[in-house]
């Protein structure tokens, strides 16, 4: 059978979909991340942004350190990202990134630092994964930390620090 050359497929992966707008709870700040057409090689770029009057002024701009971009993002009403999970990676060193509103890392979570928080071991973990590697339940901002279901235990990450330990 003949196929003409313009009919033959090419990369059918398209990529993941692009990631919506993050606000803060009061709104005072929106995260975007803008991956490029050639997500493959190049890292998404993250921008924060300050809202006010209808206007938004950058605060910074940064290339990601997930490969592709990271899975979930949150903002926190005092301007700090937590950049959680990566799309192609299972047990990657690093798993969450929390950035001050200044653009610079102040803290990142390792897979073996989300087992010590939940206090369970690497199979739990990976035998109940539903969203991720290691999240179980899709991840939610609740007051100054991000809770997240992991093998049915529910770990906050704050929002400040970085520090990761079973939700109260």
């Amino acid at each position: 059978m003949l196929v003409p050359a313009a009919a033959i497929a090419k990369d059918l992966v398209s990529g993941p979909a692009p990631m919506p707008a993050v606000l803060s709870p009061a709104g005072a700040y929106v995260f975007e991340v803008a991956m490029d057409k050639d997500w493959r090689t190049r890292p998404a770029m993250g921008r924060l942004y300050a809202t006010q009057g209808g206007q938004r002024r950058l605060l910074w701009e940064r290339s990601l350190p997930q490969p592709v971009r990271p899975r979930y993002a949150f903002v926190s009403d005092d301007g700090a990202v937590l950049l959680l999970d990566q799309f192609h990676r299972v047990k990657a060193p690093v798993v969450a990134w929390l950035i001050d509103l200044q653009g610079k890392d102040v803290a990142t979570l390792g897979f073996d630092d989300v087992i010590a928080a939940a206090g369970v071991t690497e199979h739990e973990i990976l035998h109940q994964a539903r969203q991720g590697a290691w999240i179980q339940t899709a991840p939610i901002l609740r007051g100054d930390s991000v809770i997240v279901g992991v093998a049915d235990k529910t770990v906050a990450i704050d929002m400040k620090t970085g520090q990761a330990g079973l939700a109260q």
